[in-house]
């Protein structure tokens, strides 16, 4: 079992509230609601990260293919000729 920390946090008095139906309808607490969103917040962080670094590094291999994809593309249209 992981060892528990206690933060302290202020939500705007609306905020609060929802949370307190939320928990009731949930038959939760608040603090567990809380954790929970905090849980897939971190999730949702790592995911773009890794998202993020793989859109760039697709980027990088479309930009540094190009050159050849123009080749190859030209090769096909000419036959393999010189020709543009």
């Amino acid at each position: 079992m992981s060892v528990c920390k206690r933060v302290v946090i202020d939500l705007p008095g609306d905020l609060a509230g929802e949370l307190e139906k939320l928990a009731k309808t949930e038959q939760t607490s608040h603090e567990e609601l809380l954790c929970r969103a905090a849980q897939a917040y971190v999730v949702y962080c790592k995911h773009r990260n890794v998202m993020g670094k793989l859109c760039e590094q697709m980027k990088k291999g479309y930009e540094e293919m190009g050159s050849i994809n123009i080749t190859l593309a030209e090769e096909g249209l000419y036959g393999g000729t010189s020709k543009k």
